[in-house]
């Protein structure tokens, strides 16, 4: 009610991570594509994390400013097309 029927990107994300939990892809994919397809990105960002110390290089390039807005960029245009596709 509050967002006029409107899907936020995240809406789905909880139940998405429940079945992914349970390894149930399929179901993940149609509750919320975003959060699976984020996936290798995420872990890609938590390798950097870890591997700070050893690969400054690739952990300033996965917390550049750069990505952050591409991700945020992605983040909107994943808003706009779930709410016109109806997904």
């Amino acid at each position: 009610m509050l967002t006029g029927g409107l899907r936020c990107p995240g809406c789905g994300s909880q139940r998405a991570i429940h079945a992914l939990l349970h390894l149930n892809i399929k179901d993940a994919f149609l509750y919320n594509p975003m959060v699976v397809l984020s996936i290798p990105f995420l872990v890609l960002l938590a390798a950097a994390t870890i591997m700070k110390d050893t690969h400054p290089g690739f952990y300033n390039k996965m917390n550049s400013s750069l990505l952050v807005r591409l991700l945020l960029v992605f983040i909107i245009f994943w808003w706009i097309f779930r709410n016109i596709a109806g997904i």
